[in-house]
């Protein structure tokens, strides 16, 4: 499957990974349809921190 992981602060990369199967007690979804706004989202929390 393809995933957008993050390795580091503004570092998102799009990646090619195994799909993960579901563990005793959990269930698999098919996500049918995904709002615009997520990106917007994702993209507001890559922020810098300044350090304290």
């Amino acid at each position: 499957m393809i995933a957008a992981r993050l390795h580091a602060n503004r570092d998102v990369r799009i990646e090619e990974v195994p799909e993960p199967e579901p563990a005793a007690g959990q269930v698999k979804i098919a996500v049918a349809h995904n709002e615009p706004e997520t990106m917007s989202l994702a993209e507001s929390a890559l922020v810098d921190i300044p350090p304290v």
